[in-house]
């Protein structure tokens, strides 16, 4: 059934991709011959041994172009249980290979179901001590020893040989059927990393310069514009969830990788190197894939449309004019920033009758206690009474004017108490309960003008814990 499954949602996503009318399907996958192969000495990946006549009589076919998909440094954690006996004669060849690895000082490989294995003379640490690390096709894996308690057995990181070109999810199910072969249970995945990226054949300027005009509306706070000389090179925003955009051309170039430089112009150029070449790249941590409710692959299959659309709008956009605020949501989008969002939600889907909504949690609304939220309404009051009205008498005099403010306020208080209560049902339950027709009663629009009963008001406990209980067993009238 799982083996259905996965062709099924395999098709689907060729089947989708053919539809696109922005070039061809990203899941166009290479095929591996069953053969043995020498891996590449740089990345650990894979190379055929022998090569294919060529008809220089003929003009090859242009090459497509592929500007976008999933960027190596994908982290995934496997947790389950190994066959004995497959283990240990895995265990045996690792230790063997990394001895010798290791004294020899010469790279070591062992082959498994047919595919070289490139075996680090050392371990890794990644969240746990991992004894062996494997390599190959760009795929590297970290075994852990004696795995206990919370630790996960195997982890694995897809690199951009790995998915260059490739899909991730036609990658990722190859690689479990390759463990299963070894002797590897999987219990359950968990995702620790995604990366979300497309090309654009447009300098990076396009790009930066908005920015640092102001035409944007970003959520992060934390900003960082990388410069070399007098040319901006690099932008990087925020932190669990992170956008890069930077010149890919220039980055290539410092890092003098020949290797990616002609995987990506074979396999996403067309063969061709481009006067510009800007990657708009998101990234996404552990703690965001987790508000997310993304924790497997299967997840972010689903969910992948849906994290498009929050973060090439929600989280970040590019207007075509200065951002106003109060107007933000009804400004045009800039015509660089629209291209983004088209070739991001053609690039990532989703399959059509299979996507799932994307559900955020602000999790600091939770986190906050009672204290808190007097601390900050206290100090609004101290600093609108001091506007008015100055140095007062004494902490009585004070005292009463706020009370006095606060009479105006009565119905509103009550009303957008009762609108929290809605709220906090949904961050705490992920639901939102009946319409509170109660908190529009004219019964309730006024209540004593008692000093008594503004006391209640500010008593923290008593109204964090009412309306704590409210959110969790609903309206009480």
């Amino acid at each position: 059934m799982l083996l259905i499954i996965r062709c099924f949602v395999g098709c689907c996503r060729v089947c989708k991709r053919r539809k696109l009318s922005r070039g061809p399907s990203r899941l166009r996958v290479r095929q591996v011959p069953k053969k043995l192969f020498s891996p590449r000495s740089l990345t650990g990946g894979l190379q055929s041994t022998e090569s294919e006549h060529v008809d220089l009589t003929i003009a090859p076919p242009p090459r497509p172009q592929v500007l976008g998909g999933y960027d190596g440094g994908v982290l995934v954690g496997f947790y389950g249980t190994w066959n004995p006996t497959l283990f240990s004669s895995l265990f045996s060849q690792l230790e063997t290979a990394r001895d010798s690895s290791e004294n020899e000082k010469n790279n070591q490989y062992i082959t498994l179901e047919n595919w070289q294995f490139l075996v680090y003379p050392h371990g890794a640490n990644d969240g746990a001590h991992y004894k062996y690390v494997i390599e190959g096709q760009g795929i590297k894996i970290y075994i852990h020893s004696n795995p206990k308690g919370g630790i996960q057995p195997i982890r694995v990181r897809y690199g951009f040989e790995a998915l260059v070109g490739r899909d991730l999810f036609q990658v990722h199910f190859a690689l479990l059927d390759f463990l299963k072969s070894i002797g590897f249970m999987i219990e359950k995945e968990t995702l620790s990393r995604v990366d979300l990226q497309c090309l654009f054949l447009r300098p990076v300027e396009d790009f930066l310069m908005p920015v640092l005009e102001g035409k944007c509306v970003k959520r992060a706070q934390k900003m960082d514009l990388r410069m070399r000389g007098s040319r901006m090179e690099t932008l990087t925003l925020g932190h669990q969830v992170q956008l890069c955009i930077y010149d890919k051309l220039q980055e290539l170039a410092t890092s003098r990788d020949e290797i990616k430089l002609r995987l990506l112009v074979e396999e996403c150029l067309g063969g061709e190197v481009p006067d510009h070449l800007t990657r708009v790249e998101f990234r996404l941590r552990r703690e965001a894939l987790k508000d997310f409710g993304i924790d497997t692959m299967t997840a972010l299959l689903a969910k992948e449309h849906a994290i498009v659309e929050y973060l090439t709008f929600d989280w970040f956009r590019l207007l075509e004019s200065r951002k106003v605020r109060g107007h933000e949501n009804t400004q045009k989008l800039s015509d660089v920033w629209q291209e983004t969002i088209a070739r991001f939600k053609e690039y990532f889907p989703s399959m059509e009758g299979y996507r799932k909504p994307l559900e955020t949690r602000d999790k600091n609304a939770l986190r906050c206690t009672g204290k808190d939220l007097i601390h900050q309404a206290v100090g609004c009051l101290a600093t609108m009474a001091a506007r008015a009205k100055g140095v007062f008498e004494n902490e009585v005099a004070a005292f009463n004017y706020c009370v006095d403010v606060l009479r105006e306020y009565t119905g509103k208080l009550f009303v957008r108490s009762a609108e929290r209560v809605k709220e906090l049902n949904v961050l705490i339950h992920g639901t939102v309960p009946d319409v509170l027709d109660w908190c529009t009663d004219p019964r309730y629009a006024s209540s004593s003008d008692s000093l008594e009963s503004y006391r209640e008001l500010w008593d923290e406990d008593l109204q964090y814990e009412r309306f704590r209980n409210f959110a969790v067993e609903g309206c009480p009238f």
